[in-house]
């Protein structure tokens, strides 16, 4: 029984290796269409099809009704009064699959702008680490110092120059010898911060923006670069895209309402 749970295990875990080490656009694109195709079978299951289907009808026929009393303001009151009612109908019915859809979705989101938001750092290739200083800080920015364990090869950019003008800005530019968890310290007098960041090729990475309260250093930034699909735009509006045409081809297929 133990080994077959043991098997069952390796072979889920590889499934999951294999999927995870495809394009991102390909794993983009079938997250999408699953969790479209999932939340489609639910909104059939738990809705009334039958009379989803006849208030759209209804609501068709409501919508010529109101062009033609369109100069009959009395007239034109009913029908509005039905196709309210109607849309009340219906959006009752629309509401029940998220009470089953809504936390699976925000979970996928969160696993999703994890892992495909930007790209993994990887070894022996240079990466920045931009910190942002509050206008209070009362040395020279060649007082903040930054160091890590393990040891990187760590440089500093002095023609950097900030967006924001109401900070002060200085960056780094870093090397990691090798794959690995790294621990940085970013220093000066006035404050004292660390940040821990991955250096991998799996697709994983650590936050890449971090707010520091109660801190001179305000916010510290990795410069992982953002994924962009084939089509040239980062994950969330491919998913956006894919889930909008795989819902209608979806929909037409299983005859959703």
């Amino acid at each position: 029984m133990h080994e077959k749970r043991r098997k069952t295990k390796m072979l889920f875990t590889d499934i999951a290796n294999w999927f995870m080490s495809l394009d991102y656009t390909i794993i983009i694109a079938c997250v999408s269409i699953f969790a479209t195709l999932l939340t489609t079978l639910i909104y059939k299951w738990v809705t009334d099809q039958k009379k989803l289907k006849e208030s759209k009808v209804e609501m068709k026929k409501l919508q010529q009704e109101q062009k033609k009393y369109k100069d009959n303001p009395k007239k034109l009151m009913q029908v509005q009064q039905q196709m309210l009612e109607i849309n009340m109908v219906m959006m009752k019915q629309s509401f029940k699959p998220m009470i089953y859809t809504f936390l699976p979705l925000i979970l996928l989101f969160y696993f999703m702008s994890s892992s495909f938001a930007y790209y993994p750092l990887h070894a022996n290739e240079p990466f920045t680490m931009t910190a942002l200083i509050s206008e209070s800080f009362p040395d020279s920015l060649d007082a903040v110092n930054l160091t890590s364990i393990p040891a990187t090869t760590i440089i500093r950019n002095v023609t950097y120059a900030p967006s924001d003008k109401n900070t002060k800005g200085i960056q780094w530019i870093v090397t990691a010898p090798s794959e690995g968890n790294y621990s940085f310290l970013i220093e000066s007098k006035t404050f004292k911060q660390t940040k821990d960041i991955v250096v991998t090729s799996e697709k994983k990475y650590a936050s890449v923006m971090t707010d520091y309260k109660d801190s001179q250093l305000q916010k510290l930034v990795i410069g992982n670069k953002e994924v962009t699909t084939f089509i040239g735009i980062n994950w969330i509006w491919t998913y956006i895209l894919l889930s909008v045409i795989s819902s209608l081809i979806i929909r037409k297929i299983l005859n959703v309402a």
